[in-house]
């Protein structure tokens, strides 16, 4: 019997410590979006060698990701998440004292470093501390948690447009520390999770979760080159201010955190898969009418695009039973180094073409992701799964 069919009741230490680092996280990975065009004027960088700053933190991302199934099965969830939330806070806050592209680099390398590992820690923390009933409203409120942080964050910007982003990301590092010693005051719940991290992929299977992982990244290019060019876009390419550039991106955050939260509350009459699915294609569409029409329909395309990561992560418990943790485990490591890809290629469609054509990478991924779903059951059928 896998350890997830064993949580009968919800564990909550294991829910709110999760909810806490996903909230810091949050706030500090949708600081750097709207602070980017000051970040490359004041390095002096140009837009390929600024994406360095991404992408830095996306490989050290995904470096981490396949190892944190390890730490996992050697440690503690909540000392795990623990030596996550000290790695952002150092990297983050080193930010402060950046001068230059090294510096810049070596900062997100530790900030990285800490981001892999929460990415896997604070999903399996809902995935083992989940009553299975509970499971698909806690992942959706997980997500609708960061999406709040990611509605306030562009707020915040904006107000503090005046002050160098240094000292802004200086403020922001505070956040993990602050969940760092909150977690000291819940305790782990006895270690009978393991089983669900350990490797027995048979290659059938490897395979098939590999597949997923890889559709997964094209997921993250949808949403993270909105969140992370947007105010750039707008500012340069549609001669947006600073602060209208800032609200487009708060309301894209609205729709995510508005779309998550009535996830939570309402599931259609729709299998979980196609649910997604239409939801994928729907996201695709709004996107590309925002780059050919107006911004507005970026911003409703976080609605859409809203249900998309806790259905994936419950489809994933669906069809990987016992392996879902090793499954969510490759998905976030793959996913890591997808969004490396994500930023080189965009920033070097940006530097020969433009922002804006470089930006169609995000409904094209959206529209082959959901095709992929549509096919999979065709390459991988259910004898496949556990």
């Amino acid at each position: 019997m896998s350890s997830i069919s064993k949580t009968t009741k919800t564990y909550w230490p294991y829910i709110i410590a999760a909810y806490g680092s996903l909230l810091a996280f949050g706030f500090m990975d949708n600081i750097r979006g709207p602070f980017y065009d000051d970040i490359l004027t004041g390095l002096q960088l140009t837009p390929a060698k600024g994406a360095l700053f991404f992408s830095v933190t996306s490989f050290m991302g995904f470096i981490t990701c396949n190892f944190t199934p390890f730490l996992l099965r050697r440690y503690s969830v909540l000392n795990v998440l623990r030596a996550a939330l000290l790695l952002m806070f150092i990297g983050f806050f080193g930010y402060g004292f950046v001068e230059n592209l090294s510096d810049m680099i070596i900062c997100s390398f530790i900030y990285g470093s800490g981001f892999g590992i929460n990415s896997v820690v604070h999903n399996y923390a809902i995935q083992v501390g989940a009553a299975p009933k509970a499971r698909k409203k806690l992942f959706s409120g997980l997500h609708a948690n960061f999406a709040f942080a990611s509605i306030i964050a562009p707020l915040i910007a904006s107000f503090l447009s005046g002050y160098s982003w240094n000292k802004v990301f200086m403020v922001f590092a505070l956040l993990p520390l602050v969940a760092f010693i909150a977690t000291f005051m819940a305790k782990d719940r006895p270690k009978v999770e393991e089983s669900s991290l350990k490797p027995v992929f048979s290659k059938r299977l490897y395979l098939h979760a590999l597949f997923f992982a890889l559709l997964f990244s094209l997921y993250l290019w949808g949403e993270l080159s909105v969140a992370t060019r947007l105010v750039l876009y707008l500012k340069t390419s549609a001669e947006y201010s600073h602060q209208e550039a800032n609200l487009f991106l708060t309301l894209f955050f609205v729709g995510l955190f508005v779309g998550r939260l009535i996830t939570t509350k309402y599931q259609p009459p729709l299998s979980t898969l196609w649910f997604l699915i239409i939801c994928l294609f729907v996201s695709a569409l709004s996107y590309y009418l925002g780059l050919v029409l107006s911004p507005l329909w970026i911003c409703a395309s976080g609605l859409f695009m809203a249900p998309c990561f806790p259905l994936y992560m419950e489809y994933l418990s669906q069809k990987f039973g016992a392996l879902s943790g090793s499954a969510m485990a490759l998905s976030m490591a793959i996913s890591s180094l997808g969004i490396v890809v994500m930023h080189s290629v965009i920033g070097a469609l940006s530097e020969e073409y433009s922002l804006k054509t470089a930006l169609y990478v995000g409904p094209a991924a959206l529209t082959v992701l959901a095709l992929g779903l549509v096919i999979h059951r065709i390459i991988f059928k259910d004898k496949d799964l556990v």
